[in-house]
């Protein structure tokens, strides 16, 4: 499903950039990650498996589930303990197995793949191949049709949606200096937590890359400064946002890219309280 990249006008005049956004939490799911679920459920198919799993802080296992549901397939999932009450029930309502890992989501991502090739069911974990990539790089592909940024930001946690996002533009002959935001002790951004970079041998391919570390408090401020624009989304979203103010730049083409949509999940947003 190809979706759309607008030029934020408000944004570029304040920043002295400009800023453009690509809106992938316009999905079924709310998220980019049904772009990488598309390709898996094709080679699933094609391969005349009918049991699939992963691990996953949230999104990738509500898209994973929806998805299983729709083509009738056995949906395994291993979620951590602390994932969103509100996500959680949307995961149930497509009723995949569930197993809850008392750790975190690097011990899921081994317990899974542990379980999973042990007991022949289709690994869709980070990790395994080019799949997940593949679906990320129409991502890519769609913003080189479109513009010719001089930066790419994107949240990064396993590095798929970073490498795959490269790897797109790569192949339409752009080669823009990619940033990705992240929160190692963070707990608003959930999505982003800890980097895991279960993907990292394949950053070591994109030539000029750069991550930029955030705490709450500073993706807090970038969610409510998107929101107040209209785009309501999840704070690991956000961070896009305040890793642009990190660099300083001035006078650059820059895309921002927006992963998923927070109106599903609102019990998370407590900390607007504070």
């Amino acid at each position: 499903m190809k979706t759309p990249i607008i030029k934020s006008n408000i944004l570029t005049r304040k920043y002295n950039n400009e800023i453009y956004l690509k809106l992938e939490y316009i999905h079924p799911t709310g998220s980019h990650k049904d772009r990488e679920t598309n390709q898996i459920i094709k080679d699933v198919i094609s391969k005349k498996i009918n049991k699939v799993g992963c691990a996953s802080t949230g999104n990738a296992a509500i898209s994973l589930a929806y998805h299983s549901f729709i083509y009738n397939l056995e949906c395994n999932l291993w979620l951590t303990e602390n994932i969103g009450k509100e996500k959680l029930a949307l995961i149930k309502k497509f009723r995949p197995k569930i197993d809850f890992t008392n750790g975190d989501y690097s011990d899921a991502i081994k317990i899974s793949n542990d379980y999973m090739k042990k007991n022949k069911i289709y690994n869709a974990n980070p990790g395994q191949g080019d799949i997940r990539n593949n679906g990320d790089k129409e991502i890519g592909i769609e913003i080189a049709n479109s513009i010719n940024p001089n930066y790419i930001i994107a949240p990064v946690n396993n590095g798929t949606l970073f490498f795959g996002v490269w790897k797109g533009l790569n192949e339409k002959g752009l080669n823009p200096k990619m940033i990705g935001a992240t929160s190692k002790k963070g707990k608003v951004a959930s999505s982003i937590e800890g980097l895991h970079l279960h993907d990292k041998i394949k950053l070591d391919k994109i030539e000029d890359y750069e991550l930029i570390d955030l705490n709450d408090k500073e993706i807090i401020h970038s969610f409510t400064e998107l929101m107040k624009l209209g785009f309501f989304v999840e704070p690991a979203s956000a961070s896009t946002l305040e890793a642009l103010k990190k660099l300083g730049i001035k006078n650059k083409s820059v895309c921002l890219i927006l992963t998923a949509s927070e109106i599903r999940f609102c019990d998370k947003m407590d900390f607007l309280q504070n």
